[in-house]
């Protein structure tokens, strides 16, 4: 389980790393992160994941507060919740059950902030999300 969170947190940073091409823009910035996000790319410079598929979905609300759903695999998914602190482009936070994330992040977007990129603190993975709803058969089946 120890494990699992681990690589939840590292997908959930990575979703937060976000390349802003353009206008260096302070309320896009803080803003940004709200809302529910879609693990669409991971990008690891030491490790391998394996062939395992990965599916995140994330969602940040104003309240500071996380819910992540994971799948890895086949089955269902699994709920995370927790809070987050979010400022200057650097993210970390904690799961419900007082467990720090593995890692801090580094977060950047892309010009419309649809797309958000999270980079974790040693610079060995990069994951990518887009802003998606996350659907009901996800919220509803996840244990």
């Amino acid at each position: 389980m120890v494990i699992m969170k681990k690589y939840i947190f590292a997908a959930v940073a990575a979703l937060l790393l976000v390349s802003c091409g353009g206008k260096d823009d302070p309320a896009k910035k803080a803003s940004g992160i709200t809302g529910d996000w879609n693990l669409v790319g991971i990008e690891v410079k030491s490790a391998t994941l394996g062939s395992e598929t990965v599916d995140v979905y994330l969602s940040f609300a104003s309240d500071n507060t996380f819910t992540m759903y994971q799948m890895v695999g086949t089955g269902r998914y699994r709920l995370y919740t927790g809070t987050y602190s979010y400022s200057g482009g650097d993210l970390s936070g904690k799961y419900a059950d007082g467990t720090s994330w593995a890692t801090s992040y580094t977060v950047e977007f892309n010009d419309d902030g649809s797309v958000m990129y999270l980079t974790g603190a040693s610079g060995q993975e990069r994951d990518t999300y887009r802003k998606a709803s996350i659907p009901a058969s996800v919220t509803e089946n996840a244990i």
